[in-house]
């Protein structure tokens, strides 16, 4: 088995894998962020015209590829080939975790409906074949509808509510929900919440967090970990030490 143990809290995660540093959500992106030494990444998938799941952020292609159209009217294999920059071309999410087997946590974001019973099938062959585990995966959206959903298919996978508000119940929706973890924005973040989240048993993570000083004054706030688009930067100062850039 090549999966890793769990890794000490908080968590850096390279958002889009190191966008800073490489074009995001490419296998590039993932390895340069990999590289850094951080324990965990975050991707975003679509769901294909042919019900696969791409790993892509917006609905269309227009922003990240030299392609122009929606994700959901072109096929897997179409996708596939298409030009992500630095000679990437769009993964698959079946690609990605062929290629990372178990070397990190993934927090993996849905960004379209799609059929969550390929999606939960894709998760347990991932973990049946003993590349991954279940505890390295962590499946997030802003619709907590596609998560109630997927948790009633898989019940076996960690959950994270993602959301940009400060609720009057503060963690309480994602106790409700049965999340694993709550997903906040950085504007939102209060320690009120993040005391609320643990009192429920909730991780609570930030997002997307790219100066130093922040980075730092989050962690002494107590947050579970943060996304961002540098994570040799995220390392280094949760580290207390500089680090170079990554490749």
């Amino acid at each position: 088995m090549n999966t890793i143990p769990p890794p000490p809290f908080p968590w850096v995660f390279g958002h889009r894998g190191a966008m800073g540093y490489a074009p995001e959500n490419t296998l590039l992106s993932f390895k340069t962020a990999l590289t850094c030494g951080i324990p965990a990444l975050e991707l975003d998938i679509h769901s294909s015209k042919d019900q696969n799941w791409v790993v892509i952020h917006d609905d269309t292609l227009d922003r990240t590829t030299d392609h122009k159209g929606r994700v959901r009217d072109f096929s897997s294999s179409e996708l596939r080939k298409i030009w992500a920059g630095a000679d990437q071309t769009l993964p698959l999410l079946v690609d990605v975790l062929d290629a990372l087997k178990g070397t990190c946590i993934l927090n993996i974001e849905i960004k379209s409906d799609g059929l969550f019973t390929g999606l939960a099938k894709l998760l347990t062959q991932a973990v049946e074949t003993k590349e991954w585990s279940w505890d390295q995966f962590i499946i997030s959206s802003f619709n907590h509808h596609w998560l109630k959903t997927l948790s009633q298919i898989c019940p076996q996978v960690r959950i994270g509510a993602l959301t940009a508000s400060l609720h009057l119940d503060y963690a309480a929706f994602a106790e409700k929900l049965g999340s694993w973890s709550i997903h906040v924005s950085r504007e939102c973040i209060d320690k009120t919440l993040i005391d609320d989240a643990h009192a429920r048993g909730l991780k609570i993570f930030v997002y997307t967090v790219n100066q130093t000083e922040e980075m730092q004054e989050l962690t002494k706030m107590g947050i579970d970990g943060f996304f961002t688009n540098y994570p040799d930067r995220g390392l280094a100062a949760i580290q207390g030490v500089q680090k170079p850039p990554a490749p």
